[in-house]
């Protein structure tokens, strides 16, 4: 008779109440996102519509990117630190420039005048000011004239992040005391959700805006200063649909920060990056009450640059 061996209480407990720490982005994140921006766009009056339709395309298109990423992305370099694909340690690939092309080619018949402009501009780039320039954005350390290449540069980074980030397992970003930045790839949280379904309904994950990727984080705690005290949920009124329906912003009283949360009990589709641009509003009765945001999204631009 084979040997049998039984599991421990500890293994089962852990089998059925097992709370992942870091969960590893979906294969098809863009896609939903695209649907999400169109979704968005529909329901939204004022000309930021048109901005959030760009989005949706340029989603639809990083997600073609991502199908093909296994032709063009080097293999992931693992090592044994916890944060495996740490944008202070980790280059530029060489994949970037070409992948920047197929974004381009694949976008181009979406693009207004001043946009086709600003990607000749970029492709007009030797190869290594095009590296600089993405490490500048990796890295947060914009200058003021990267800010119009900013959109398109990311949105390839957030491919080549993204699909390394598919090939890790859970036991690869291991749990940690500092929560703030993503555990993966050292880049800041777009915003949280408060899942609906399964075991880790009502347990707030923050989201990458780089690699996608989320980690579990204490709700009611301040993501800045650690603050669990004087912390408040607060929303737009009224809001029966969109992004402002699942929409929130935590706010501290200790350092006067806030950071958008969204519940998908309430809008099950909604997506850190979409929805926070879906949801201006509650930033800017946040702001009139003298909270400062946190929370960076690459794709937040100034509604004039969305006219042109």
């Amino acid at each position: 008779m084979d040997h049998i061996k039984l599991k421990s209480k500890e293994e089962i407990e852990k089998s059925f109440f097992h709370i992942p720490f870091w969960i590893a982005p979906d294969k098809n994140l863009f896609l939903s996102r695209s649907d999400r921006f169109k979704k968005l766009a529909k329901l939204e009056k004022s000309d930021w519509k048109l901005y959030l339709q760009l989005l949706s395309e340029l989603s639809r298109v990083q997600h073609g990117l991502l199908a093909d990423a296994d032709a063009v992305v080097p293999e992931l370099k693992r090592n044994d630190s916890a944060s495996l694909l740490n944008v202070y340690s980790t280059a530029i690939p060489f994949c970037f420039t070409p992948m920047l092309n197929a974004l381009y080619e694949r976008s181009k018949s979406e693009l207004s005048a001043h946009m086709e402009q600003t990607w000749q501009r970029l492709l007009a780039m030797p190869v290594p000011e095009q590296e600089a320039l993405a490490l500048r954005i990796l890295q947060q350390e914009i200058k003021e004239n990267d800010q119009e290449y900013s959109i398109w540069v990311h949105a390839v980074l957030q491919v080549v992040w993204t699909y390394w980030a598919m090939q890790l397992q859970e036991t690869d970003v291991p749990s940690r005391d500092e929560r703030v930045q993503c555990p993966c790839c050292g880049s800041d949280a777009v915003g949280s959700v408060i899942l609906k379904s399964g075991e880790q309904e009502n347990l707030r994950y923050l989201h990458c805006n780089l690699c996608n990727s989320r980690w579990n984080a204490l709700r009611a705690k301040c993501t800045f200063c650690g603050n669990t005290k004087d912390m408040t949920l607060q929303s737009v009124e009224g809001a029966t649909e969109g992004a402002l329906h699942g929409a929130s912003g935590e706010t501290c009283d200790v350092c006067q920060g806030y950071r958008k949360m969204f519940s998908l009990s309430k809008e099950q589709h909604a997506d850190p990056v979409a929805d926070d641009l879906g949801s201006l509003a509650l930033d800017m009765m946040l702001g009139e009450k003298g909270y400062s945001r946190g929370g960076a999204n690459p794709f937040l631009v100034m509604e004039k640059e969305a006219r042109h």
